[in-house]
């Protein structure tokens, strides 16, 4: 039977649990929020889920970046999922297998050091940027392949050349005709004509004069549609047109652009290439674009096609034929003849040769997608730049990877390069932070978008970090606040926020994680000492009032929300400054592997006198034994504690003021109904003799989920009763 005690003290998660600001500022009926528990929505002191055996290490550096792409098959509809990696130092991108290992990307360029990788989709493919190289762009290619490309190519500088067919003529077969005025029989001087379908409706010219052949008799003899104009003579010369094409005063042009199958990309295009013949009859047009370097490149690059453009009949704007050519990467010419089918105005397509697929700048800090357009931050210009809408705005190619040089907004301020959608007005657009502003993008094309500034705290001036969290802005300053429109929410944390240095603000994560039971904001910020490293993570709770329920006694450099490759749900994965990766929520409670067993300390108890002998300690539990059948009801368990009075510190203290707690189990007979009950009584009398202590409570050191429903205190002579359930 436990000891009677006159009054408890009875505690329970229902309230929450909360950081004091200092160990005499807290509610002195609260928890003192501690690593590694939680509150869950019935009130239970949980046991968090832990980090997970580490994933992988990339390089044993920083992870600047992870990042989920979904590749969805334009055949099947099939989804395929890619969790990508990027580390410190510019030059590495991964993409984890989802089974053991992450696998080194092959890229196209060879990166500059020091620029901090990213991360977006759009158009079904992903892109990469690093604020000082090309923009790279990647698709699914096979079954777990990437195939990364610089997205975006300069137009062609040079124009294509053509040649016309010749005609068949007295010269190239030494022979000439004779005619007979009002006669429509031709007779060539030997054999010069050629029997059947090919010459009939084709033009000859005789003797300066245009006819259309009706038949050809033989090979010295053929038929005009009509009888010959002019006097008849011998010996006069004559040129037979057997070419496709025919045109007037409005000669056809070309022009030509690359494009890259893979991903539907394709160029702005060449110089336009202006036939200078007029009024041709059966012309057959060759067009040559000559071998070059810059075929190569664009070959190699994976614009592996050509695209030609055309000038419909009498009319001056190219457009798409129905077709494209090869590409090739040997340097050789590339020859294109046309034939009466393609040279038709039906061969065409209604695409025209497009003007706005300017490839992207380098130097790219900051990518979002947003209103469909790709927004993103030139960090050498300091500009924010944003592509056209497909189909509206851009018919050919991929919009994605064009961003024209009038498609950018002046600001007041050069933009920092943070972009965080979620911002609310008429268009659903933007925020951009800038050096000295924050600003929202209304509008709704190039013509209409206007930056518009918002609310800012003056003290701090500035965003350090931002997330778009279920349709809201959170917005990290400067002076260490977390804001939610004008609410503080990290108020009961402020003393651990204002240890980030200025210095270290640019280092602070944010990130929103929803999934099933769980709607959480991260907030992972650097060390409050000299080190660079982040060291502390608060998780805030979005569903039970959006305040900090725990803290993790270490960092996060990259957030990323992944499918589990197994099963698709949804989980959060983690990289940290060592180039470590692991798997946060994961329905375990180990720390990379190692378990933990996090500790619970009560807030401050106080009252006038509290001068009265501690009875007992009581803990409802979930699992009292964790492993195999006890002997005895009363079987000690791994549940430990501490007592502390006096304010006492130093848990190793011999004074009695740090008393030691192992709990054992209830017997059967006296358990309640509520769950597993535990109890711990003294071997000796201790009195409080102060007018403050405090409990703390170990959990067990086990892979296993664990919760306290309620903790009891029995004591004798308490004047102050303080009641949590």
């Amino acid at each position: 039977m436990p000891p009677t005690a006159q009054n408890t003290i009875t505690l329970d998660g229902s309230l929450g649990l909360e950081t004091n600001v200092s160990q005499h500022s807290g509610d002195p009926r609260s928890f003192r929020k501690f690593l590694d528990l939680v509150t869950d929505p019935a009130g239970r002191i949980v046991k968090r889920d832990g980090k997970g055996p580490t994933l992988g290490n990339v390089a044993g550096t920083e992870i600047q970046a992870i990042h989920e792409y979904v590749f969805v098959d334009p055949t099947t509809g099939a989804e395929s999922y890619h969790t990508l990696g990027a580390i410190n130092g510019g030059a590495f991108i991964y993409r984890w297998d989802g089974v053991t290992t992450w696998t080194g990307q092959t890229l196209p360029i060879s990166p500059t050091g020091g620029g901090r990788w990213g991360f977006f989709n759009a158009d079904n493919r992903v892109f990469a940027f690093n604020g000082i190289d090309a923009l790279l762009v990647a698709i699914q290619t096979a079954a777990n392949t990437l195939t990364w490309r610089i997205a975006g190519i300069d137009a062609p500088s040079f124009a294509p050349t053509y040649a016309l067919s010749a005609p068949i003529t007295d010269a190239s077969t030494g022979f000439t005709v004779t005619t007979v005025q009002g006669d429509a029989t031709v007779t060539a001087a030997g054999a010069a004509f050629t029997i059947g379908a090919s010459w009939v409706g084709k033009p000859i010219r005789i003797n300066g004069n245009w006819y259309e052949i009706l038949s050809v008799t033989s090979t010295s003899v053929l038929e005009l549609t009509e009888g010959f104009k002019e006097v008849g003579a011998a010996g006069l010369g004559w040129g037979v047109y057997t070419g496709i094409g025919n045109w007037d005063d409005i000669a056809p042009q070309y022009r030509f652009s690359w494009k890259n199958p893979t991903t539907g990309h394709v160029s702005n295009p060449s110089p336009i290439l202006q036939v200078t013949e007029t009024f041709q009859k059966s012309r057959t047009i060759t067009v040559t674009i000559p071998g070059s370097a810059e075929n190569t490149a664009a070959y190699n690059n994976g614009y592996t096609e050509i695209q030609l453009f055309r000038t419909p009949k009498n009319a001056g704007i190219p457009v798409a034929l129905n077709e494209t050519i090869p590409n090739v990467n040997t340097g050789a010419a590339i020859v294109y003849v046309e034939t009466a089918t393609k040279f038709a105005d039906t061969y065409l397509t209604d695409f025209q040769a497009p003007l706005l697929n300017y490839k992207p700048p380098a130097g790219i800090s900051s990518m979002v997608f947003q209103g469909q357009r790709s927004w993103f931050v030139h960090k050498p210009s300091g500009r924010v730049g944003f592509s056209p809408i497909q189909t509206l705005e851009l018919d050919f190619g991929k919009a994605s990877e064009s961003f024209p040089p009038a498609y950018r907004l002046q600001l007041a301020n050069a933009p920092r390069g943070l972009l965080v959608k979620g911002s609310k007005s008429s268009a659903d657009s933007l925020v951009i932070q800038t050096s000295g502003d924050m600003v929202s993008v209304d509008g709704f094309n190039s013509t209409t978008f206007s930056p518009y500034g918002l609310e800012l705290r003056k003290s701090g001036s500035y965003l350090g970090a931002a997330a778009s969290v279920d349709g809201q802005l959170v917005a990290y300053y400067a002076d260490n606040r977390l804001m939610v429109m004008r609410e503080d929410v990290a108020q009961k944390i402020q003393n651990r926020l204002n240890a980030v240095k200025p210095s270290l603000v640019s280092n602070v994560r944010l990130h929103w994680f929803c999934a099933n039971q769980r709607n959480y904001a991260l907030l992972s910020v650097p060390s409050s000492s000299a080190s660079t490293a982040n060291d502390y993570t608060y998780v805030f709770d979005l569903d039970l009032g959006g305040g900090p329920i725990y803290e993790w006694n270490f960092g996060i450099t990259a957030f990323a929300t992944v499918h589990e490759a197994s099963t698709l749900a949804l989980a959060l994965f983690a990289g940290d400054a060592t180039g470590a990766i692991y798997r946060l929520f994961s329905g375990n409670h180990q720390d990379a592997g190692a378990n933990f067993a996090p500790a619970l300390r009560t807030a401050l108890f106080r009252g006038e006198e509290l001068t009265g002998d501690v009875k007992y300690v009581k803990l409802f539990v979930n699992d009292a034994r964790l492993t195999g059948n006890p002997a005895l009801d009363e079987r000690p368990t791994l549940w430990t504690g501490t007592l502390y009075i006096n304010e006492q510190t130093n848990a190793a203290a011999t004074n009695a003021e740090a008393t030691a707690m192992t709990f054992r189990r209830m017997r059967y007979d006296l358990q309640s109904a509520q769950g597993f009950e535990l109890i711990w009584t003294p071997t000796m009398s201790l009195r409080t003799m102060s007018k403050v202590f405090q409990l703390e409570i170990t959990f067990p050191s086990a892979d296993a989920d664990l919760w306290i429903e309620k903790i009891v205190i029995g004591a004798d002579d308490y004047q102050v009763v303080a009641k949590q359930a």
